[in-house]
């Protein structure tokens, strides 16, 4: 007998490989399909190998008051090994032999109507036959102001199916996730065309789930190109909520967490990008039995390089052609020794453009 999970795998392929094939016979204005293969191993035993395809479609309409349409589809396949799954109850009750693989889908369209509202919508589906995501989501945007400001309204829901797992808190309570967790969020952001080489933007979203309290997350960044140099500067602070009453049907405290991210990018020569980016994460956690805070936090900096080769670079190519290569350096910064975390990560990519 065949399981539901394989069934929902194989009609995620269908409409896949069917959208692919649709969109693909399409005269479109423009598209690329993108590949990237990226390592992660850490000083716990975990490695983890991650494969992703996407492509893009993009073409213009002039019928009526659409003016652009582009899509996008994504597909991706991570076998994950942990070398010592003794100290990991779950992974010792679901994945004995220490293996994991997941694959996820994405589907995403979007439309501009007469040059200044942009509609879009994305479906999602990932599982690791044991656990199942699907997620859908809407927005739309609209410039506004001279076209100097945007303003951007996104909804989404996500429902996560899961098995049960139940451990014994230090009050002597069972906890543990329900079967079925759903969320919805809703976001508001606006864009500031500040300078001709200044963007800005704030944000805010709100995330409620049905086995914790509201979530909300504010965000606000700066993006400042340098024509001088070819290069720009990124940089964006967020600031999470999450606290209000704890129950047993999850097993985590409330959190408080600041996220701090810069990063500068450098145009080399001609088609040759970098990108050099650290991110520092802290969080706060309140737990729900006896109120106790934890602090813990992490740092990642990465460096990612890019060159694009065009036909009259190489003359046996047919379309241009963009190499990526990117490293990077996870560390957490624990108090308890057992419990910190460091891990290297590798990704290669290669894109087509049609």
């Amino acid at each position: 007998m065949i399981s539901r999970g394989i069934i929902l795998d194989r009609l995620a392929v269908t409409l896949f490989c069917g959208c692919m094939s649709f969109l693909w016979s399409i005269n479109s204005y423009a598209h690329s399909i993108r590949q990237r293969a990226s390592s992660y191993e850490d000083d716990h035993g975990s490695l983890r190998q991650r494969y992703k395809f996407d492509s893009n479609l993009k073409f213009n309409h002039t019928s009526g008051s659409i003016t652009a349409t582009s899509y996008a589809l994504s597909a991706g396949l991570e076998q994950q090994t942990e070398k010592d799954i003794e100290s990991n109850d779950y992974w010792k009750e679901y994945y004995e032999d220490g293996e994991r693989q997941s694959q996820d889908y994405n589907i995403s369209a979007s439309q501009t109507w007469s040059k200044l509202t942009d509609s879009r919508v994305i479906l999602g589906y990932s599982t690791d036959h044991v656990t199942t995501s699907r997620t859908g989501g809407l927005g739309i945007s609209r410039w506004v102001w001279s076209e100097n400001l945007q303003l951007s309204v996104d909804v989404s829901r996500t429902v996560v199916e899961q098995p049960l797992f139940e451990i014994l808190d230090t009050d002597s309570d069972i906890i543990g996730e329900p079967t079925v967790v759903s969320s919805t969020g809703t976001s508001f952001g606006v864009k500031s065309l500040a300078t001709p080489t200044t963007v800005t933007n704030v944000s805010w979203l709100h995330m409620e789930k049905n086995n914790r309290p509201p979530t909300n997350v504010y965000s606000g960044g700066v993006k400042q190109f340098i024509p001088m140099t070819k290069s720009a500067v990124h940089i964006d602070v967020s600031r999470a909520f999450n606290q209000g009453r704890i129950k047993t049907d999850t097993t985590y405290g409330e959190v408080d967490a600041w996220i701090l991210q810069g990063a500068f990018l450098q145009s080399f020569w001609t088609g040759s990008n970098g990108r050099l980016a650290y991110r520092y994460y802290r969080e706060s956690e309140v737990t729900r039995v006896d109120q106790e805070e934890y602090v813990r936090g992490t740092d990642l900096i990465s460096f990612n390089i890019s060159q694009e080769l065009t036909p009259k670079d190489i003359s046996n190519l047919q379309f241009p052609v963009v190499v990526e290569c990117s490293v990077a350096r996870y560390k957490s910064n624990e108090i308890d020794s057992d419990r910190k975390l460091a891990a290297n990560i590798f990704e290669v990519g290669i894109q087509t453009k049609f």
